[in-house]
């Protein structure tokens, strides 16, 4: 695991702090060991990758799934997940393209996250390991304004690079967040 502290512009997103492991999958276990508090609530994605849910399961939080559905073009309603939250929920967990779906994200989606996430101080994670692949917009949580404030974005090799047992994932976004 190696830590870079650099400012960074990667197709135009300023990045301030990179943390480098082993893949996506262990970076998503040692986010939640990291950032969350035993009984703390974590949003997650339904359908989506059950790492999320499992990582927060073993950091000791409390899983509350969001429904993605067809009829919505597998995006979050944003106003029942508005209606549902609480000052419990600590953490929400993206992942577009959406995998299983493929469906993409647009920017006014990522704008409303970003605005939605600091109205009420939930870290907004965004697993984004097919964004240069699948798609022609290269999307990323972190050229949103104000997301580097309370937006972690990971990625990996695996998917882009034709790199799958190499294991090289990233988490970038904003220094406090990473140094925890």
């Amino acid at each position: 695991v190696m830590h870079y502290t650099q400012q960074k512009n990667i197709k135009g997103v300023d990045i301030e702090d990179i943390y480098i492991g082993n893949g996506v999958s262990e970076l998503i276990v040692m986010a939640m060991n990291a950032l969350l508090n035993v009984g703390d609530e974590v949003l997650v994605p339904d359908p989506g990758y059950p790492a999320y849910a499992a990582a927060a399961t073993l950091a000791g939080g409390v899983v509350r799934k969001y429904d993605l559905t067809d009829e919505n073009g597998w995006l979050p309603d944003m106003d029942a997940i508005e209606a549902a939250v609480n000052e419990r929920v600590k953490i929400m967990w993206i992942n577009y393209p959406h995998m299983p779906t493929g469906a993409g994200a647009t920017r006014q989606l990522f704008e409303k996250l970003v605005i939605f996430s600091r109205k009420h101080r939930i870290l907004l994670c965004s697993d984004n390991p097919y964004s240069f692949i699948l798609n022609n917009d290269h999307l990323s949580i972190l050229s949103i304004p104000g997301a580097a404030e309370t937006a972690l974005e990971l990625n990996s090799l695996s998917k882009s690079h034709n790199m799958a047992g190499w294991r090289i994932g990233m988490l970038a976004g904003n220094k406090s967040y990473i140094n925890t």
